[in-house]
């Protein structure tokens, strides 16, 4: 049996999406069906950018610490997980500049900064940054790097 994952105020369109997704004579209505159903809930945020590979990671590190590509290696933990090194010192480096544009009304540089910040999160949810320091302790009045970081590790919790 299909579990709908969408949240809504409105009953009837519940119904409808588990009539649909329940139903097997309308398979061959099934898109339209569905194509409707979905135009009447309301704008859905859209989905999280997959995670990186180490190696697109190890990119975005060697360039935000101004090294050649891999200077900064991509290791293989015990178990089995690889990471790029680095992670940790770009991430200060990248808060450190998303305040910066912050403060100078930079959204576009902004926008750039808060993809490569994007991307280290969940490395340093893998490596246990953010069981030490918790995603709540990231959020500052003085940072909005640190703050967005703590947003999006609690995306991942």
């Amino acid at each position: 049996m299909y579990e709908s994952s969408i949240s809504t105020s409105l009953p009837l369109e519940n119904h409808l999406l588990d009539a649909i997704y329940t139903t097997s004579s309308l398979t061959p209505l099934f898109n339209t069906h569905t194509f409707f159903a979905q135009s009447l809930l309301p704008a859905m945020a859209p989905e999280p950018s997959p995670e990186p590979t180490p190696e697109s990671l190890q990119a975005i590190n060697s360039k935000t610490l101004g090294t050649s590509a891999g200077a900064f290696p991509v290791v293989t933990l015990p178990s089995g997980e690889r990471i790029p090194t680095g992670t940790v010192g770009a991430l200060l480096v990248n808060v450190r500049a998303y305040d910066a544009a912050a403060a100078t009304g930079d959204a576009a540089a902004q926008d750039t900064l808060s993809e490569a910040l994007r991307a280290a999160v969940p490395v340093l949810h893998k490596v246990g940054l953010f069981a030490l320091f918790a995603p709540e302790e990231w959020a500052s009045d003085k940072s909005p790097g640190r703050s967005l970081v703590g947003e999006m590790a609690k995306e991942l919790n």
